[in-house]
């Protein structure tokens, strides 16, 4: 059984490698994300722990206030996805996140559970060209649906 499990990790592991993407835990009391080596690598970071100050400078400057005030207004919602530009390794680079899940913590935190995709960069054609800050805009509209009809007296 043993070599089964090792077995199917190793093709999560590849899977994950061929999507582009890996995962990340919010650590609410040291404020910052605790990463996956892919994202590790993919930022380019000495540690696998990435403070939220720095995370979020990293966002390109059109998308950071909004993914911030966003993010921070997440106390209940279960899930959460937006696509955006950020740099890494000194280049701007397109990104799928998404969260998954709340993990509290022994404190009462709620630190959150979820994936960073790397994403092909938008079309430039015009004739082709999807309005990022819309759809992300109605991404956060239907997640707060979701959380209101799913939790209404809250």
């Amino acid at each position: 059984m043993k070599e089964q499990t090792n077995y199917d990790y190793e093709k999560y592991v590849q899977i994950a490698q061929m999507a582009k993407m890996g995962w990340w835990e919010s650590d609410l009391k040291n404020q910052e994300y605790i990463c996956s080596d892919f994202i590790v690598d993919l930022l380019g970071l000495e540690s696998n722990r990435i403070s939220f100050t720095e995370f979020h400078q990293r966002i390109r400057e059109d998308h950071r206030l909004r993914l911030k005030n966003e993010y921070m207004s997440l106390s209940y919602l279960e899930t959460y996805e937006q696509m955006f530009p950020m740099q890494a390794k000194n280049k701007e680079i397109w990104v799928y996140s998404k969260i998954c899940f709340q993990k509290p913590n022994k404190e009462g935190d709620r630190n959150m559970v979820g994936y960073l995709q790397c994403i092909d960069r938008p079309i430039d054609d015009p004739n082709k060209n999807i309005d990022f800050l819309q759809v992300n805009s109605l991404l956060y509209q239907q997640n707060s649906f979701i959380f209101i009809t799913c939790f209404p007296a809250m």
